[in-house]
């Protein structure tokens, strides 16, 4: 099967409705099990920017903002590691502002 977007509708900044989205592809499209890359993208002025491009297995829309937008946290694990980290949108873009690694 061909890789192929899948994605969810988001409110990122408290506006009447979901406007933005996060996206990834379906079936892991050959990613490995514990993470695949996710993009999540912006509407603004009618047109979509990506704000964020990582590679993760959960992303929680969070209810505090920065900066006009909800903070983004991400995990992914495997049997040895695990990873969390804490975004905050800075204006333009989400920026790393917390990283656990275990």
């Amino acid at each position: 099967e061909p890789c192929r977007f899948i994605g969810k509708s988001v409110n990122l900044g408290g506006y009447a409705r979901a406007v933005d989205w996060i996206v990834t592809t379906a079936a892991a499209c050959a990613w490995a099990a514990s993470a695949a890359p996710v993009w999540v993208v912006r509407k603004t002025k009618g047109e979509y920017k990506l704000v964020l491009d990582h590679v993760t297995y959960e992303v929680t829309v969070g209810a505090a903002t920065s900066n006009g937008l909800r903070n983004l946290s991400t995990h992914r694990a495997t049997a040895a590691r695990s990873e969390a980290q804490l975004w905050k949108f800075d204006g333009e873009r989400y920026r790393v502002v917390r990283n656990s690694v275990r």
